[in-house]
């Protein structure tokens, strides 16, 4: 499909897509024509795939999104959830609010449910609970027996100073994971 169109076609598409989507698919295209189709890419879009085509693919870092949702420890539950309406962030992507302190370094994690759950006034530092994480370079198995070991949808990356890069979500490593034609005889993933 991608191939057939113009770049700035194929800009247009990308540009709507999850910018890990639009990194798989931008390598779908031959690479001479990357560089031209990422120029036409929306100045948020781009800035967002010229940071993931930095990482492997089969890594953290190239699995990732950076969409998700992040809020300084004190803030409060009301305050979450103006900040969850107001994102464009993915579902899956949402079913966990990350927490930072004020050098912007991941404190905890919690849960949507638990967020709908907790005291109006209660401070989100105060009821998140450190996440299970890995840095960009963690490969794909160590990613998937993490989330498998812990029964995780999402897994936040960080950096060494533990600053949040983005999340590995549950589909993008089941993607890697299952044969193709699995993946096309039960109609998973578009296929």
């Amino acid at each position: 499909f991608v191939e057939e169109r113009s770049d700035a076609e194929v800009a247009e598409v990308l540009g709507r897509m999850e910018p890990d989507d639009a990194v798989d698919l931008l390598g779908e295209l031959p690479e001479e024509r990357r560089e031209e189709v990422v120029r036409l890419l929306p100045l948020v879009q781009r800035r967002r795939v010229r940071a993931l085509l930095g990482y492997d693919p089969a890594t953290a870092g190239g699995l990732m999104s950076p969409e998700f949702v992040c809020v300084f420890s004190q803030a409060t539950q009301s305050e979450v959830l103006s900040r969850i309406r107001a994102t464009r962030t993915s579902p899956e992507a949402l079913a966990w609010v990350y927490v930072m302190n004020a050098s912007r370094r991941l404190t905890g994690a919690i849960a949507l449910v638990d967020v709908l759950r907790a005291d109006p006034d209660a401070c989100v530092g105060d009821i998140a609970d450190m996440p299970q994480r890995v840095r960009p370079d963690a490969d794909l198995e160590e990613v998937a027996r993490l989330m498998t070991d812990y029964d995780l949808t999402v897994v936040p990356v960080t950096d060494a100073d533990e600053r949040l890069l983005g999340v590995v979500t549950v589909d993008d490593v089941l993607e890697l994971v299952l044969p193709r034609g699995w993946r096309r005889q039960f109609g998973l993933f578009g296929e």
